[in-house]
C-alpha cells in the first residue's frame, strides 16, 4: 500500500541536503545597489537591507568563511553549531537588536524584520557564510 501523500507540501521544508541540523534560518542574501539586501515572501520582505553594522559582518564572513564566493548562503541558529561565529545581545535601539561578534568585536544592529524570525531576542546567535552549491534551492527560512 502507497503512503497517503500532504495535500500541501509543508510551508518550510527542511533542505535534505544542508550540512547542519538545528539551524534555525537560512538566508540568500544578494547585492543591490552597493547593499547587502534578502528577499522573503513569507513575511512580504523584498530587498530587505542588512545595514548598522551588519552588511560589514556580512560582509568579513563571506570573505573568511566563504572564501568570496559571490553566491552564498548564511546560516543562523540561536543553538551553538560548529565553527559558527558567535554573536552576543547587546540591547535594543531603533526598534531592532544589537549583537556584538565575539570574534570580530564588532556590533550589528538587526531591523525590527528581526522579530518575523526571532519574537524574543535570543541572548547569543551563532551565524556562518558558506559559498553556494551550484543547482541548491534557495530556501529562506527552514
Amino acid at each position: 500500500m502507497e503512503a497517503e501523500k500532504p495535500s500541501e507540501p509543508p510551508s518550510n521544508p527542511r533542505p535534505t541536503d544542508h550540512d547542519f541540523l538545528g539551524v534555525d534560518y537560512v538566508f540568500y542574501p544578494y547585492e543591490l545597489n552597493g547593499c547587502i539586501v534578502f528577499d522573503d515572501p513569507k513575511f512580504d520582505l523584498k530587498a530587505e537591507e542588512f545595514v548598522c553594522g551588519a552588511d560589514t559582518l556580512i560582509r568579513r564572513m563571506v570573505q573568511e568563511d566563504a572564501e568570496g564566493a559571490s553566491d552564498y548562503y548564511i546560516c543562523v541558529s540561536a543553538e551553538p553549531q560548529g565553527a559558527f561565529r558567535c554573536l552576543i545581545r547587546i540591547g535594543s535601539r531603533d526598534g531592532g537588536e544589537i549583537y556584538e561578534c565575539e570574534y570580530a568585536k564588532e556590533t550589528a544592529w538587526f531591523c525590527p524584520s528581526f522579530y518575523n524570525y526571532y519574537p524574543s531576542p535570543p541572548p547569543v546567535l551563532y551565524v556562518r557564510a558558506f559559498a553556494s552549491r551550484p543547482g541548491r534551492a534557495k530556501l529562506q527560512a527552514l
